[in-house]
């Protein structure tokens, strides 16, 4: 199991491996805020957020190496 602490606060990381597929590839992945189901990706973040409108939802960027988690 993974865990991230984050200002003195660790929280259980998402298992949204089995969610991402080949088309997320370095891209932003916009997910519901349990992330049990991406909503959409986008090629940078202003296209991701054009796409989601102002819904509420979690963001990852995607690399090759793995996937960074960001706050918005």
């Amino acid at each position: 199991m993974l865990y991230i602490s984050y200002m003195e606060r660790t929280v259980e990381a998402p298992n949204i491996a089995g969610l991402l597929k080949k088309e997320h590839l370095n891209k932003w992945v916009a997910f519901t805020p349990d992330y049990k189901k991406v909503l959409a990706s986008g090629k940078d973040l202003n296209e991701l957020l054009e796409k989601t409108g102002k819904e509420d939802f979690a963001v990852v960027q995607v690399s090759e190496n793995g996937y960074v988690g960001s706050i918005l």
